[in-house]
């Protein structure tokens, strides 16, 4: 192969790369439009937008932080600490970072600091604010980073500026639903009432009945799920268990309540003996649920109960009774219902 050829080859050869670059950054995109579309809670959708983009792309490091309401949540996934999503609060993000108002890609003598503590500093570090285009103002950022130097391009530098519109104009929409969603008392991802309308709906049963059984239960193995299924697969778990929840409750007049992440509470009129039947038949029910079974990962729930009055005469401290004999189950090989006892009254 004489000289000129092989030149040409090199040059077929990098355009093949980025073409197929392009390809790859056009799928993510409509990937993360179609997920942030189907995603209610924004919290979930920052989190499956992140696993998404650090996948696809390939880098190491990805923080991204918004302001809302006058309050900055930051939001990191990182190789070094294995990939585990976390919520950091506004002192995480390095000011000189916070405060770059347009795309920036450092250069790199530039790069002698992490962005967040604990992080090794990287090699290379792109920068882009999030804006929300109505009222021109900077209501976030997201900042990507790899250890490699030199490792982003014009290309996929265009590609991160477009995919941060995206991120900001879905961002402010999905603010806009759970505020709504919050005053109407329902939970956006699971139809059943949320962690707000929960004293509303603890007082008015113990007033119509006189006593009340509170379970709160969550589901054991769901990391499992996302780890190994994903988000969306994670979501459609806990809306089947909403769904399974609310469903056999209401036959004993009872309500559900979204606590918090994979964590509800079940609400039932009844005492204490009789409630302690409803809810093992309940736990049995769980894994035989046929959405359940498909995934073909071994989902149970462990469920922490108290009962008002039998148990506790505060009726405002049943719920947290009820939490701490949860995570007191969770300790002691889960799968189990876990009846209040001395130990939780005084973790209150």
């Amino acid at each position: 192969m004489d000289e000129i050829s092989a030149r040409q080859e090199v040059k077929i050869s990098k355009l093949e790369k980025r073409l197929e670059e392009h390809k790859g950054f056009i799928w993510l995109l409509g990937e993360m439009i179609k997920v942030a579309d189907n995603v209610t809670s924004f919290t979930e959708m920052i989190q499956v937008i992140i696993d998404m983009l650090m996948g696809i792309t390939g880098v190491n490091n990805c923080y991204l932080w918004l302001e809302h309401d006058g309050i900055t949540k930051a939001y990191l996934k990182s190789t070094q600490w294995g990939n585990e999503f976390l919520e950091l609060d506004e002192a995480s993000i390095h000011k000189n970072i916070k405060d770059i108002k347009e795309t920036y890609l450092c250069k790199p003598e530039e790069i002698c600091f992490s962005t967040i503590k604990g992080i090794h500093v990287p090699g290379s570090r792109l920068i882009i604010p999030l804006r929300d285009f109505n009222q021109d103002i900077i209501i976030g950022g997201i900042v990507l980073e790899h250890s490699q130097k030199h490792f982003f391009t014009a290309t996929n530098t265009l590609f991160f500026e477009t995919l941060a519109t995206v991120i900001a104009s879905h961002a402010k929409n999905s603010r806009v639903f759970e505020r709504v969603s919050e005053e109407s008392g329902t939970d956006p991802l699971t139809g059943v009432y949320n962690r707000r309308h929960l004293n509303t709906m603890l007082e008015k049963l113990i007033r119509e009945y006189g006593h009340l059984t509170v379970g709160v239960f969550d589901s054991d193995n769901f990391k499992l799920v996302n780890d190994i299924l994903g988000h969306i697969k994670g979501d459609e778990v806990l809306q089947t268990l909403a769904a399974a929840a609310k469903t056999f409750i209401n036959t004993y007049n009872g309500y559900v309540v979204r606590y918090g992440g994979d964590e509800f509470v079940m609400l039932i009129p009844k005492p204490l003996k009789e409630a302690i039947e409803i809810l093992e038949s309940f736990q049995k029910m769980v894994p035989q649920l046929p959405e359940i079974k498909e995934i073909n990962i071994p989902i149970t729930i462990t469920i922490g109960v108290c009962a008002y009055p039998e148990i506790i005469q505060d009726k405002n401290a049943l719920v947290k009774v009820a939490d701490y004999a949860l995570l007191r189950g969770k300790t002691e090989g889960k799968n189990c219902i876990k009846i209040a006892s001395k130990v939780d009254f005084e973790s209150i």
